[in-house]
């Protein structure tokens, strides 16, 4: 394994931000809801903007959005707005369209995915970029997890076989984005990005994540991200 700490290194990150989070009744996109006065989303760009491993931000948002220009992120050096598709990954190609330098890793992660220190965010780049095509972050499935047919006949399976696989995501940019349009194009919606990478015949890597590193989702979630925030404080 090569040692590319002291290599230059040149990753652009989309964040996807376009969801309407239509599981919380909170009037507003879940990436909007303040959390100790700040937006979940600007938690997550804030994990960004402190690593020196990103060169630019692409933050992808809805055409409808009418809750981003409040925030005053358009005034932030090398933050930059894209405007989203009508799926995740529609709006995931839009986001990787809009990176000029082929030749840039693109990392893909999702606005509601704060609970992330930059530490955690460079060791991932480190370790995802020792693979040519990239890596994704993973944790073990912890429960029980049961097969479900179509009959609603419910069978146990081993979980040692499965594993969460998470975001930040990172791949070179030209394969995420030939992988992501040969999925589209088949008329497969993805449900992520490392799909799209099994559906082209490709290898990546699997780096072991932080259970902590949840999607907020439920209501719930977000008593956790104020107990992480309250961790970090040392409260």
């Amino acid at each position: 394994m090569s040692d590319k700490k002291n290599e230059i290194i040149r990753v652009s990150a989309v964040i996807v931000a376009a969801g309407v989070g239509s599981r919380m009744s909170a009037g507003k996109p879940k990436q909007y809801i303040k959390v100790q006065d700040i937006s979940i989303l600007e938690h997550t760009i804030n994990i960004f903007i402190k690593s020196q491993l990103i060169d630019e931000i692409y933050v992808v948002i809805s055409r409808e959005d009418i809750f981003f220009d409040k925030l005053g992120l358009r005034n932030i050096p090398n933050v930059k707005v894209v405007y989203g598709g009508k799926t995740r990954s529609e709006s995931v190609l839009n986001g990787l369209l809009a990176i000029k330098n082929k030749n840039s890793w693109a990392l893909i992660h999702d606005a509601v995915r704060p609970c992330l220190k930059t530490e955690e965010l460079n060791n991932f780049i480190y370790k995802a970029i020792n693979d040519p095509v990239g890596g994704a972050l993973v944790t073990p499935v912890i429960n029980t997890l049961k097969h479900v047919n179509d009959e609603g006949v419910y069978t146990t399976v081993n979980r040692n076989y499965y594993q969460n696989v998470l975001t930040p995501q990172i791949y070179k940019k030209d394969i995420i984005l030939n992988a992501l349009k040969r999925t589209l194009d088949s008329n497969i919606e993805p449900s992520d990005e490392s799909f799209c990478i099994e559906h082209s015949g490709l290898k990546m890597s699997y780096i072991n994540g932080k259970s902590s590193n949840i999607k907020i989702t439920y209501n719930e979630d977000l008593l956790f991200f104020e107990f992480y925030l309250n961790q970090l404080k040392g409260k």
